[in-house]
């Protein structure tokens, strides 16, 4: 499942409830309504944007990675250039002309990839094609990133950087490189993306060990601090939003979840609330 925009103007698209979807629904801070559908159905798929600007790209369908992305004009979907490394399970951030996607998992054998079909490649998006760039410093799939950047203000963390091998690395982007900064304090994978941009992020859910977790971590630019936890461990979620005015939403407890949490207070008091 891929998601653009804000707590209170989101919208999320494609994911596994169980089969491959290429479902679209906005959110307007209170309820979630359908719209039109991707023109692939996809899972694993990496968004960013607002929900009336957004891009989704890559993705598998059913388990093959993918290289098409899709451009979201506020009330359907249009094909458009195409990734140059084709990919599931990597995270975005930015906007509708000017993002970012790293790291996934890619077809093996490729040569863009690491040992297991994980790539440390990231591409930007000008609004009209890709373009590589540096590389992050940890391959990982399935980590988180902050999905509202802007992309010279990113960080991307957690994943899963070999077979049921999780990682906390965390890096940020400063729109020419990646640096190796604080670590989560707890490893996680499927974190996918997190609400909030490089200086403030939310970092929740996940799997941490063999076990779906419920974590929420917060970033503040300079490290991580736990705060409340999700109401119910989850994995595959997806977060919208700045740190302090986000939600999070869907995933897999088990089974899967239409679930939205929200979080909405100042970084020293945060509490959850769940619609």
């Amino acid at each position: 499942m891929g998601g653009a925009g804000l707590q209170t103007a989101g919208l999320i698209f494609g994911g596994n409830p169980p089969s491959v979807t290429a479902a679209t629904e906005s959110y307007n801070g209170s309820s979630w309504t359908e719209v039109n559908d991707l023109n692939q159905s996809r899972t694993n798929n990496a968004g960013f944007g607002s929900y009336t600007a957004a891009i989704c790209s890559g993705g598998s369908n059913p388990s093959d990675a993918r290289s098409n992305v899709e451009s979201w004009d506020g009330s359907s979907w249009t094909e458009t250039a195409e990734l140059n490394t084709e990919r599931s399970d990597s995270a975005g951030s930015g906007s509708q002309t000017s993002g970012m996607i790293a790291t996934g998992t890619t077809p093996s054998p490729n040569p863009a990839s690491r040992p297991g079909g994980t790539t440390i490649v990231t591409e930007t998006w000008n609004g009209s094609s890709w373009t590589e760039v540096a590389d992050t410093n940890t391959q990982r799939l399935q980590a988180g990133m902050s999905v509202n950047g802007p992309t010279s203000n990113s960080i991307i963390a957690g994943g899963e950087n070999g077979p049921g091998s999780q990682t906390a690395d965390a890096e940020t982007w400063n729109g020419t490189s990646w640096t190796e900064v604080n670590n989560l304090n707890t490893a996680r994978a499927t974190l996918y993306n997190f609400a909030g941009t490089g200086s403030q992020a939310v970092a929740a859910g996940g799997y941490a060990g063999t076990t779906r977790t419920a974590i929420s971590e917060i970033w503040n630019g300079t490290s991580w601090t736990e705060g409340n936890d999700l109401s119910t461990g989850r994995n595959a979620g997806y977060g919208l939003g700045f740190g302090t005015a986000s939600i999070h939403c869907g995933g897999n407890t088990p089974p899967y979840t239409d679930a939205t949490e929200e979080l909405s207070a100042d970084i020293t008091n945060t509490t959850v609330t769940t619609s």
